[in-house]
């Protein structure tokens, strides 16, 4: 008998075992989790690759449970460890962090895009306007964020689908959405009250990558 033969049934056994330890070990691997969405009680997470809405308290794929949930992190039990990610974080498996940059804005009800973000680090919540050729708030809005706009602004005529309204254009130091951030961005601040919300227009969407992700809208550093 060839000795080779002789050796093959300890061979088989021996690769039998080694598949029986890396499908127990792959069973055994930390899933992987990332933070898409974060709402008040609510999280929508990326677990191992397919996407799920959790609520507090709730259990989900692979053993993560979602603890709390607020706009800026969400507490998570995952193979009974408590974690805190923010958005778009990501741990677990071999996942390698992107290099750039990206958030997550999911549309409400009304199918409008609002998102957290900041100007010159002060809190500001937008209301992502592609239609909009700048970022644009109101004279009180801009009072609130301590942005001189008569001093700063130079006066001109904007079009709106109604009338010219007066604005004074400036330009921003900074804004940002999470980590994605563009300096030296230029804006319009209307006298009185409008818009209620800030438009985030395209002198920031212009300078960031943007592209739909299902229902999501993903605006990513460049």
């Amino acid at each position: 008998m060839n000795p080779v033969y002789r050796f093959l049934p300890l061979i088989r056994i021996v690769a039998s075992g080694a598949c029986l330890l890396l499908a127990s070990a792959l069973a055994m691997a930390e899933p992987v989790v990332r933070v898409l969405a974060l709402f008040p009680g609510r999280a929508m997470l990326e677990i191992d690759g397919r996407q799920q809405m959790l609520k507090a308290g709730e259990p989900g794929r692979a053993g993560v449970r979602l603890i709390s949930s607020n706009h800026q992190a969400a507490e998570l039990e995952i193979d009974g460890n408590h974690l805190r990610l923010g958005l778009s974080e990501t741990i677990g498996g071999s996942y390698a962090k992107p290099e750039k940059p990206a958030v997550r804005i999911w549309p409400d009800a009304q199918g409008m895009y609002l998102v957290d973000g900041k100007i010159n680090q002060s809190s500001v919540h937008f209301l992502v306007d592609t239609g909009a050729t700048d970022i644009a708030m109101s004279a009180i809005q801009a009072q609130q964020l301590g942005i001189d706009y008569l001093k700063e602004g130079v006066p001109v005529g904007v079009h709106t689908a109604s009338a010219t309204e007066r604005g004074y254009r400036l330009t921003l130091d900074l804004v940002s959405l999470g980590q994605v951030e563009a300096r030296r961005v230029s804006a319009i601040v209307f006298e009185g009250g409008y818009p209620v919300v800030p438009l985030l227009g395209m002198s920031f969407l212009s300078r960031v990558e943007m592209f739909r992700e299902g229902a999501a809208m993903v605006v990513r550093s460049r």
